[in-house]
């Protein structure tokens, strides 16, 4: 069976196209319902940050499980002089 090909918009008489007859009626927004579309973005986007946030969280119960938690970051000891000079060129 041969392949067909999209036919251009056919032009009525007045001189304006078919696609432009159809865009001013509610032909184009038929099927095209905002609120289920953004609805199913929200939910997808929530459905990765709880598998996310849900991986963080096994590994972190692991490691307080298994005896090694997770400590909180310290700070690195910077030299005093770097950190005058830095104060000095940020303010």
């Amino acid at each position: 069976m041969p392949l067909s090909r999209p036919t251009a918009p056919t032009s009525t008489g007045s001189g304006e196209s078919a696609l432009l007859r159809d865009a001013g009626s509610a032909a184009p927004l038929r099927g095209a319902d905002v609120g289920v579309t953004r609805e199913r973005t929200r939910l997808r986007r929530l459905t990765k940050i709880a598998v996310v946030l849900g991986a963080v969280l096994v590994w972190m119960w692991w490691r307080l499980l298994s005896g090694s938690p997770v400590g909180l970051p310290g700070l690195p000891n910077i030299e005093p002089l770097y950190l005058m000079s830095g104060a000095f060129f940020a303010l």
